[in-house]
């Protein structure tokens, strides 16, 4: 299909896509706004260093690499049910399973620091901040007994008034990605249909498949039409015997 055919068929079928489009684009920004909540991400930061060396003033490089160890080890630590099952014991208003906060609980790092991220999604932010400071807590209170070493603590907690605003897409960015991708789906599909579309339409269609440019085309005749024409002969028929006549 050339890229005038291509043109052709969206000309010949542009109602139907641009209903078609504003259904769906309807239908997906009624949703958005109306059934998908904003969800808000809350961090709090955790610090790994040993305590026996922070009051000499200089860390040493291989307390540093031996840090970044416990960094990895740390990040598995906190997700872990000897945790979590704290956290949920000593906060139970938190009201989620144990299952749930570790799928939502966020940990990271970033590599060349000794700097361990905690991060926790909900539709309420303050809930969210409340939840990731209670793990970041539960945490720190808990490594000595587990490690045997007293090295982490809460760089910064997360504040219920940082909001930065939600996270997930907006509705309206939602909305205007969905038009797009319609527009260009239906008008995929039409044209799909009509490249499988065998049925001969107009004289183009005849002159493409023959591989001519020029071709006698007769048009469609209807009952109507040839009533038509019979009474016009024979009008014309009457009127030329008149026309003899008189002469005559």
């Amino acid at each position: 299909m050339e890229l005038k055919d291509l043109f052709h068929v969206i000309k010949k079928r542009i109602w139907v896509i641009i209903t078609i489009n504003i259904l769906v684009t309807g239908a997906a920004a009624f949703y958005s706004f109306n059934f998908i909540k904003p969800q808000y991400e809350a961090k709090s930061n955790l610090v790994v260093n040993k305590t026996n060396e922070a009051s000499g003033g200089l860390v040493s490089y291989d307390s540093l690499m031996a840090n970044k160890g416990f960094i990895a080890t740390y990040k598995r630590i906190i997700q872990n049910p000897a945790i979590l099952s704290k956290v949920l014991e000593q906060y139970p208003d938190i009201g989620l399973s144990q299952a749930e906060l570790s799928e939502r609980l966020e940990v990271s790092s970033e590599d060349n620091t000794q700097i361990i991220t905690l991060g926790f999604k909900d539709f309420s932010y303050e809930k969210a901040a409340y939840i990731v400071n209670a793990v970041s807590k539960v945490f720190v209170t808990e490594v000595p007994s587990i490690m045997k070493v007293d090295n982490v603590v809460i760089l910064n907690e997360a504040v219920a008034l940082d909001n930065m605003g939600p996270v997930t897409t907006k509705p309206l960015i939602g909305t205007i990605v969905v038009w797009f991708a319609s527009l260009v789906l239906v008008i995929g599909a039409v044209n799909v249909l009509e490249y499988f579309d065998t049925t001969i339409k107009s004289g183009n269609d005849v002159r493409k498949i023959l591989g001519v440019t020029d071709a006698v085309i007769i048009p469609k005749f209807s009952k109507k039409d040839l009533k038509q024409d019979r009474t016009i002969n024979s009008k014309q028929s009457r009127s030329n015997k008149q026309t003899m006549a008189a002469g005559s």
